[in-house]
């Protein structure tokens, strides 16, 4: 676990390892803690309490250094969690670049279309043979 995963023997997501490593890394727990967190927390997710600024700090952090390009967030109370994440923590992730507040289009379906359209349009030029 010190070095970087052998891709021959370990087949699973190298983030999700590196996440793991890096929250044992930070909280330095024992065997017996880091079963006990994992088992509440879900095979290794990583767990946060804490204010919407502590949240977006944290999700800065992370991102900025390379350790992730996104994040899933599994609120504990659903109703109550995600109007603190909607009204709260998203402005201020929105406010900081890291989290898109404009799309074009408004649905999945024209992005879909959009992005197709770009493909099919996209220029590529041909090697020259002279």
């Amino acid at each position: 676990m010190r070095g970087p995963a052998d891709p021959e023997i370990f087949t699973g997501s190298s983030g999700f390892r590196e996440s793991i490593l890096e929250q044992i890394r930070q909280t330095r727990p024992t065997v017996r803690e880091y079963l006990r967190q994992t088992r509440y927390s879900g095979s290794g997710h990583g767990g946060f309490v804490g204010t919407p600024e502590q949240l977006a700090d944290r999700i800065d952090q992370w991102y900025r250094s390379y350790a992730c390009d996104g994040f899933n967030l599994q609120p504990d109370i659903l109703v109550d969690s995600l109007e603190v994440i909607a009204d709260e923590l998203v402005p201020l992730l929105v406010s900081r670049g890291l989290f898109r507040a404009d799309y074009e289009p408004a649905t999945l379906p024209g992005h879909l279309t959009a992005a197709a359209a770009a493909s099919r349009h996209r220029v590529v030029s041909a090697p020259s043979h002279h």
